[in-house]
C-alpha cells in the first residue's frame, strides 16, 4: 500500500514538474519572456504555453487571439488547439474566412466537439452565400472531427455539389470518407430534389459508399420517368450487393430503354445470382447486338453451365460492335462472338472448351 502511495506521489510530482516547464524554462519565466521579449521570443513563449498544463496558460493565450501581430496570434491559436481549449472554440471558428492559415484548421480539429456547433453554423452560411471554397474547408475540418451532427451538415452541403461538374468528384470523395453517416442526408436530398443531375450524383455516391441501408431508397427510383436515373439505379444495384436486388434488376431487363436494359444485365452478372440465368438466356437473341454481348458477358460472370450451348451458338455471331476501351478511352471494334468466347473460358465447362479448341480458338 505504501509503495502504491509513493508511486502516486511520484507521478503527481512528475506531472507538476513537467507541466510547469518547457525546454528547461519555468512557467513564470515564460511569462516574463512574453512580457519583455522580442517578437521571436514571444512566439516561443506562446508555443510553450501550449505544452504546459497550467491554469493560466489558456487565459494568456486567449488574450492573444486579437493581437495585431499575426504571427503571435496564429501561434496562440495553435497552442490553444494543443490545449483543446473549449473557451477558444467559438472565436477561432469565426476566424475561418478571414484567414487561410492552417493553424486555425488544426486548432479546431484538436478542440473537437466544442467547435462543431460553430462550424455547422459557418457551413450553413457558406452554403447560403455559395462560398464553395470556404464550405469545403469547413467540411474537411468537420470530417476530421467526426461528430455525427457535423457529418449530417457536411453531407447536406456536399450533396448540393454533386450536380456541379467542377466540384462533383471532390464532393463524392468526401462523402465516401463520411461513409454510412452520409446515407440518411443523401437519401433525404434525393427525395427532395427535382434536379435530375443531382439525383444521378446522389445515386452514384450511394452506390460508391456501398451500404445496404441505401437500397430501400434506391428501389423507389427503378421505375423513374428519366431513363438516365433508371440506368444509374441499375448500376447501383450491381455495386451494393444484396439478394433483394435481383428481382428489381430482372424487372429492369424489360425496360423500354436499351441503356437501362444493358446496365441491368451487367449488374445481374456482378451479383452472380444463378436465379437470373434463365432471364439472361432470353436476351441472347435480342435484336440489339450490344444487349446480346453484355448478356454473354454476365453469363460468364455467373458461370452457370446452362449457358454453355447458347454461348456456343453465339460463336457464329460476327456482328461488329463499337465499344469504348475503359483503359484507353478510345473507341474500338469487337465482335459479339468475342464476348461468348470469353464467357465460355470463364465457365470452363468441357463442352464449351472443346468447341473453342475445335474452332482453333485459344
Amino acid at each position: 500500500m505504501k509503495k502504491i502511495a509513493f508511486f502516486l506521489v511520484f507521478l503527481l510530482s512528475f506531472v507538476l514538474v513537467f507541466s510547469s516547464s518547457y525546454k528547461g524554462i519555468e512557467f513564470e519565466d515564460w511569462k516574463q519572456i512574453l512580457e519583455h521579449g522580442t517578437v521571436a521570443e514571444k512566439k516561443l513563449a506562446l508555443e510553450a504555453f501550449g505544452y504546459m498544463i497550467e491554469v493560466e496558460s489558456e487565459n494568456i493565450l486567449l488574450d492573444y487571439l486579437q493581437n495585431e501581430n499575426e504571427e503571435l496570434k496564429y501561434t496562440a491559436i495553435w497552442s490553444l488547439g494543443q490545449l483543446a481549449s473549449e473557451k477558444a472554440a467559438e472565436e477561432i471558428a469565426w476566424m475561418i474566412g478571414e484567414s487561410n492559415d492552417v493553424r486555425i484548421d488544426g486548432a479546431l480539429i484538436n478542440i473537437g466537439l466544442p467547435s462543431v456547433k460553430y462550424l455547422n453554423l459557418k457551413l450553413k452560411l457558406a452554403g447560403i452565400r455559395d462560398d464553395i471554397d470556404q464550405g469545403m474547408r469547413i467540411s474537411r475540418i468537420l470530417v476530421d472531427i467526426q461528430d455525427p451532427s457535423g457529418m449530417v451538415e457536411v453531407s447536406t452541403f456536399l450533396t448540393r455539389l454533386l450536380s456541379s461538374e467542377i466540384h462533383r468528384n471532390i464532393a463524392m470523395d468526401m462523402l465516401m470518407q463520411i461513409g454510412e453517416k452520409a446515407i440518411e442526408p443523401l437519401s433525404l436530398a434525393l427525395k427532395m430534389t427535382y434536379d435530375n443531375n443531382l439525383k444521378v450524383g446522389i445515386i452514384n455516391t450511394l452506390a460508391t459508399i456501398g451500404d445496404q441501408r441505401a437500397l430501400d431508397t434506391l428501389y423507389e427510383y427503378y421505375t423513374d420517368s428519366d431513363p438516365n436515373i433508371r440506368s444509374n439505379v441499375a448500376n447501383a444495384l450491381g455495386k451494393i450487393k444484396s439478394p433483394r436486388n435481383s428481382d428489381f434488376l430482372i424487372a429492369m431487363m424489360r425496360d423500354t430503354d436499351d441503356n437501362v436494359k444493358m446496365q441491368a444485365i451487367v449488374s445481374l452478372g456482378s451479383l452472380k445470382d444463378s436465379s437470373a440465368v434463365i432471364y439472361l438466356l432470353s436476351t441472347m437473341n435480342d435484336e440489339n447486338p450490344i444487349i446480346r454481348a453484355v448478356s454473354a458477358y454476365s453469363l460468364g460472370q455467373i458461370k452457370d453451365v446452362r449457358a454453355v450451348y447458347p454461348l456456343i451458338n453465339m460463336l457464329d455471331d460476327n456482328t461488329i460492335l463499337k465499344i469504348v476501351n475503359p483503359v484507353s478511352g478510345r473507341s474500338e471494334e469487337s465482335y459479339v462472338s468475342s464476348f461468348a468466347i470469353e464467357a465460355l473460358k470463364k465457365i470452363k465447362d468441357p463442352r464449351g472448351l472443346e468447341e473453342l479448341e475445335r474452332r482453333g480458338i485459344k
